[in-house]
């Protein structure tokens, strides 16, 4: 999700969904590295609030230093999104 953050632009990983039919192939970990990948070859910063994300962030600690960290207004955003 884009959000507007104070030092720039940000992207929040808020959710991360894999078909149960895919499960168990290592997928989600590729999707959330590929987006992580993008996210910071953008430029952008990568704010991980969700709890996937958060988990397969404790496996590569490389990526660790690199994630902005969450704030309030970024938990108000993704519960705004949810309303809409």
């Amino acid at each position: 999700m884009p959000h507007d953050g104070t030092q720039g632009p940000e992207r929040i990983f808020y959710h991360t969904t894999v078909s149960e039919d895919y499960a168990g192939q290592g997928l989600a970990g590729r999707l959330v590295q590929e987006a992580l990948d993008d996210t910071l070859a953008a430029g952008i910063a990568a704010v991980p609030v969700c709890p996937y994300v958060k988990t397969w962030l404790r496996r590569h600690p490389d990526y660790q230093p690199r994630m902005a960290p969450v704030h309030p207004e970024h938990l108000t955003a993704v519960e705004h999104a949810g309303r809409h």
